[in-house]
């Protein structure tokens, strides 16, 4: 999560106490969680591999290979 140092320099520039930022934080951790399973998934490394070719060709490089179903 969020350091505490990092937090007070968020907080300071929407003017807001470190600890409003760190329940912020908590919450959308939390709100992210609860809907990982219904909108992320891990590919297998057949897909993985397709997609990051295809990514590759879009944007270079990529070591990350990550898959979200359709938000629809």
């Amino acid at each position: 999560m969020v350091s505490g140092s990092f937090q007070l320099v968020v907080g300071d520039t929407v003017r807001v106490s470190q600890s409003s930022v760190s329940r912020c934080c908590r919450r959308v951790g939390r709100a992210i969680a609860r809907l990982a399973r219904r909108y992320m998934r891990f590919s297998d490394r057949e897909e993985c591999k397709t997609l990051k070719s295809k990514f590759q060709s879009i944007a270079g490089e990529c070591q990350i290979c990550v898959c979200l179903n359709d938000l629809d």
